[in-house]
């Protein structure tokens, strides 16, 4: 079995694999953001709203934030990391780039 990017699930019963195909995962959101460029490193910060859920986890807001760092190796490639939060506390995933 492989996977692209998989997407795991808290539930009571511990962490499963949510092997719900693309389409049925689809999340529209709006998001604000602020990035403070400071030579080669970057910091930056996101407000998002969810316009559309498909599939809405119960206890899960509408409201999160996005926090992370980038470092420019040229002026065209880069690598990122962020975090996306609920409530400034609960993070919902970590996410690596390479651009």
């Amino acid at each position: 079995m492989g996977l692209i990017n998989p997407r795991y699930i808290s539930t009571a019963n511990g962490l499963q694999l949510d092997r719900t195909p693309g389409p049925r995962r689809l999340d529209f959101s709006i998001f604000p953001s602020y990035e403070l460029v400071i030579s080669r490193f970057s910091l930056f910060v996101e407000a998002g709203f969810y316009l559309y859920r498909n599939n809405l986890i119960r206890d899960s807001p509408f409201f999160y934030q996005r926090v992370g760092f980038k470092y420019f190796f040229t002026k065209r490639y880069f690598a990122a990391i962020q975090v996306r939060a609920y409530h400034f506390m609960s993070a919902q995933l970590v996410e690596w780039t390479l651009g």
